[in-house]
C-alpha cells in the first residue's frame, strides 16, 4: 500500500492535527481486494501527558467498510521513556464465505493494550508493546431465492500480541523503521467463522 500523512504541529507543547490517507490491495476471503483508507487525528500536550485519537473510514472491493478510532494515553516518566495506554474500537464489514457473490460478514473489535517508548540516542529509539483485540463476529447476511436472509450469531475470538520495534533517524529527515510482531488466535469451541483467517 502507500500511505501519505499531513501533521500540522499547533504548538511545541505536543498540540497536533493531522489528515492521512492510503490506497493498496488486501486480502479478503482468499481474494485480493483495492481499498482506500482516510484518518483524521488529533493530540493535546499537557505537560507529561499526551493523549490523542485517530478516526479512521475505510472503503474497498468486496464491499469492504472498515470504521475505528484508536485512542492513546501517552505519559512522558523522564525524558528518554514514555508509558502509554492503548483502547481501540472498530465495525467492518465485507462479503464473506456464506455465499462469495451475495453473502455479507458483519463483525466488530475492541482493542487494549499498553506501549513503552525509550528514546536511546538522538538518533536510535526503541518501542515495544503488548494488547489483546478480540474480534466479535455477530451476523451473517445472504441472498437465497432472491430473499435477504439475516443469520444473528455471537462468535468471539481473542489475539493477544506483542510488537517490538526499532527507529533509526540515519540521515536528518529521513528514518528507517523496523518492527516484529508475534501473536496467538484463540478460538471458540465449534463451528465459528474467523475474521483473522477469512
Amino acid at each position: 500500500d502507500l500511505a501519505f500523512t499531513a501533521t500540522d504541529n499547533l504548538s511545541e507543547g505536543g498540540n497536533f492535527i493531522s489528515l492521512g490517507a492510503s490506497g493498496g490491495n488486501q486480502k479478503v476471503e482468499g481474494n485480493q481486494s483495492a481499498y482506500g483508507t482516510l484518518s483524521l487525528g488529533g493530540g493535546l500536550g499537557i505537560g507529561i501527558f499526551s493523549p490523542s485519537l485517530t478516526v479512521t473510514g475505510q472503503y474497498g472491493e468486496a464491499n469492504v467498510k472498515n470504521y475505528s478510532g484508536n485512542l492513546n494515553l501517552d505519559f512522558q516518566i523522564f525524558e528518554p521513556l514514555t508509558v502509554g495506554f492503548i483502547l481501540g474500537g472498530g465495525y467492518q464489514a465485507h462479503q464473506g464465505p456464506v455465499s462469495q457473490t451475495t453473502g455479507t460478514v458483519n463483525t466488530k473489535n475492541w482493542t487494549a493494550g499498553l506501549t513503552l517508548d525509550f528514546q536511546a540516542f538522538n538518533d536510535l529509539g526503541f518501542n515495544a508493546s503488548i494488547q489483546q483485540q478480540t474480534d466479535i463476529t455477530y451476523q451473517f447476511q445472504f441472498q437465497f431465492l432472491g430473499v435477504t436472509h439475516v443469520l444473528n450469531v455471537d462468535q468471539s475470538d481473542r489475539v493477544p500480541s506483542a510488537t517490538f520495534g526499532v527507529d533509526w533517524n540515519f540521515v536528518r529527515d529521513w528514518t528507517l523503521e523496523g518492527t516484529a510482531q508475534y501473536g496467538q488466535e484463540y478460538y471458540p469451541k465449534g463451528t465459528f467463522y474467523s475474521p483473522v483467517l477469512g
